[in-house]
């Protein structure tokens, strides 16, 4: 898809700069920043995924409460 966006002068020179000097166009380095942003949440939301799994395994597997958790 083609399409216009104005960048940071600064953010861009960064970039650029991280890239090591491989010579990417700006059209690689964005497509390689949005690939990298997209790795990143899948990565954070299967770690989300599976934390609620484990606290739902632990509550399931959590002890009773003595005498049956009520109190006298």
């Amino acid at each position: 898809m083609r399409t216009t966006i104005n960048l940071n002068d600064e953010l861009l020179r960064q970039a650029l700069e991280y890239d090591g000097n491989r010579g990417l166009s700006n059209s690689r380095l964005l497509e390689k920043a949005f690939r990298t942003l997209i790795r990143r949440e899948q990565g954070r939301r299967s770690f989300r995924m599976r934390l609620a799994e484990m606290r739902a395994d632990a509550a399931r597997y959590r002890a009773p409460e003595p005498h049956g958790g009520a109190r006298e």
